[in-house]
């Protein structure tokens, strides 16, 4: 019986047991096992484990990076979702780094290994899921908006020297979801979360015991191509641009700073970027409404034109959207707005032209028939001349 087969009926069996942990560290085992790479100027697959630090290897479209290392030559998008469970893909080229365990997705990239297969991102992610024991959680409960808690039941450890089952109370969540389990917040973090919020940084706090020991910080980093994105689109006529974000007023300003947008629009619900829209509307302009998740789609429905952004498959925002762009490179809209002006360009001229072909084949067919018409009078004006003088 084979490998693969063997860690495919592993990963059934965890499945129908709900063993869901052990199921992951079996994929992740099974993995970039294979690498291309250069010897002796010829593309050859080795195992993993042999790439050394300073080979050159090549990540083909669809394959998993074998390795942590430094992209040298290609362009491609990168879905590292089994890294850092971030959904969109990321458009990487020369010089930007790539860890194992991410997945190229169209271009090809060469890479220079900068760690060993066994102390790469997917090794350590091995190492951690591992070292957990494939503990499990129970009295788990999420207040929505909130937080999350519940209790970590640990397995028990080969070594002696660590107990062998500790049952740890873990919380996660905000200032309100801490106080309701009468969790007391230190003074000092209270003062970190108030600085990181003052800078458009999403904060929660890391119980454990009931003690709070840490902070969570979320940041959403504005790509750099965004700067080039308004630009761009004024460059092919657009004259105004809106950001309609529920995101709050700092993070908001962050974002259209880094994007200079015209107007900014914070703390939006779907109802009220529909509003928005409308009033664009009835002000006699032509909106293109762009968008990629789901409070997007009411928007979408209700613009000129509604596009929709991602390569996630069939979601409310692409169903509502006039179009889809199945990229996750942003700059690709004013690409969009550019093909779709020449398009309509076109369609004016070939209108245009053959309106003027047909008044001029109306105007030939007049000349034609007043011609024939007069020739025929001439006819007649002889034929009458002709009788009376036979008369």
């Amino acid at each position: 019986m084979s490998v693969d087969l063997i860690a495919m009926l592993a990963i059934i069996g965890s499945l129908i047991l709900q063993e869901y942990l052990a199921g992951t560290v079996i994929v992740l085992m099974m993995v970039g096992g294979i690498a291309h790479a250069w010897r002796q100027e010829q593309l050859v697959n080795i195992p993993a484990e042999e790439v050394e630090i300073g080979m050159h290897v090549v990540v083909k479209p669809g394959e998993m990076a074998p390795v942590d290392g430094l992209i040298i030559s290609g362009m491609s998008s990168v879905s590292e979702a089994d890294l850092t469970g971030e959904p969109l893909p990321v458009r990487k080229a020369r010089g930007a780094m790539i860890f194992s365990g991410s997945v190229n997705l169209d271009g090809v990239l060469e890479v220079e290994a900068t760690k060993r297969s066994a102390e790469s991102k997917y090794a350590q992610i091995v190492r951690l899921v591992q070292e957990v024991e494939l503990a499990s959680v129970s009295d788990f409960e999420e207040v929505f908006g909130k937080g999350v808690h519940g209790t970590i039941m640990a397995s028990p450890h080969e070594q002696p020297e660590i107990p062998i089952t500790h049952d740890f109370p873990v919380a996660i969540g905000n200032r309100t979801f801490m106080r309701s389990l009468h969790i007391v917040l230190p003074e000092k973090l209270l003062a970190e979360r108030s600085q990181r919020t003052e800078h458009g940084q999403i904060v929660s706090f890391l119980a454990v015991e009931n003690q709070v020991v840490g902070l969570i910080v979320l940041e959403d980093i504005p790509r750099p191509d965004l700067a080039y994105l308004v630009p761009g689109l004024k460059q092919v006529g657009v004259r105004h641009t809106v950001l309609l974000t529920g995101d709050n007023e700092t993070i908001a300003e962050q974002i259209g700073q880094a994007a200079k947008v015209d107007q900014i629009v914070a703390r939006c619900l779907p109802e009220e970027k529909v509003r928005s829209i409308k009033q664009l509307l009835d002000a006699s302009y032509k909106v293109l409404m762009v968008g990629d998740g789901v409070n997007d789609a009411p928007a979408l429905a209700s613009a000129s034109v509604g596009l929709a952004l991602g390569s996630q498959g069939l979601t409310a925002a692409s169903s509502a959207a006039d179009a889809i762009l199945l990229s996750t490179d942003i700059l690709r809209v004013v690409l969009a707005v550019k093909l779709g002006r020449h398009v309509m360009r076109v369609a004016r001229q070939g209108i245009w032209i053959g309106i003027g072909l047909s008044f001029i084949a109306m105007v030939f067919q007049i000349y034609i028939f007043y011609e024939g018409q007069e020739k025929t009078l001439t006819h007649y004006r002889h034929l009458l001349c002709a009788t009376i003088y036979l008369s």
